[in-house]
């Protein structure tokens, strides 16, 4: 079954059958589970200031959005999992977060997109892989592990002098 469940306590909305343009603005525990925000013209799901518990086995297929992107996150928010998600079929950015925002995303697909993790920090990445994105990591501060960069340009672009990679495989990158 398709849903979104915000939960306020005891008070619980569910919305099904989202296809398109989702946001979510000061939500607190949010679970988001197999949802198809495929073919947006401004980002899948935006989520300001808000508490994210769980997003899993979504699909974010071609997302051609400019200041957007599959997932794109702000100010103090809060993912504690990501997961399962798919990215792919020329997403513009796939996920975007300002600097505040702190998320965990675990096994991820992403493939030709043009950005793949935008995150300034706190922010790890774990067994994802990324094929044929312009850029994997873009502006990147976060803590990557075991994940596969295959025929990205640039398999790391603009990166901080916190940026960890831990047992990334990088293959057929014109420039990692």
């Amino acid at each position: 079954e398709t849903f979104v469940c915000i939960d306020g306590g005891n008070d619980k909305i569910c919305i099904k059958n989202i296809n398109t343009n989702f946001g979510l603005k000061e939500a607190k525990h949010v679970i988001v589970k197999n949802i198809d925000f495929s073919g947006s013209t401004r980002c899948g799901l935006y989520v300001e200031d808000s508490q994210i518990d769980t997003i899993s086995n979504c699909v974010f297929n071609q997302i051609s959005s400019e200041g957007g992107g599959g997932i794109y996150a702000v100010n103090e928010s809060s993912l504690d999992f990501i997961g399962y998600c798919n990215f792919s079929g020329d997403v513009s950015d796939a996920i975007v977060f300002t600097n505040k925002v702190k998320a965990n995303i675990i096994n991820c697909y992403f493939e030709n997109c043009r950005k793949g993790v935008v995150a300034a920090e706190k922010v790890y990445v774990a067994e994802c892989t990324f094929l044929k994105c312009r850029n994997a990591f873009y502006e990147f501060g976060g803590y990557a592990k075991h994940c596969i960069i295959d025929s990205c340009s640039y398999g790391l672009y603009s990166l901080s002098s916190y940026s960890i990679f831990d047992g990334c495989y990088f293959n057929y990158c014109t420039q990692c």
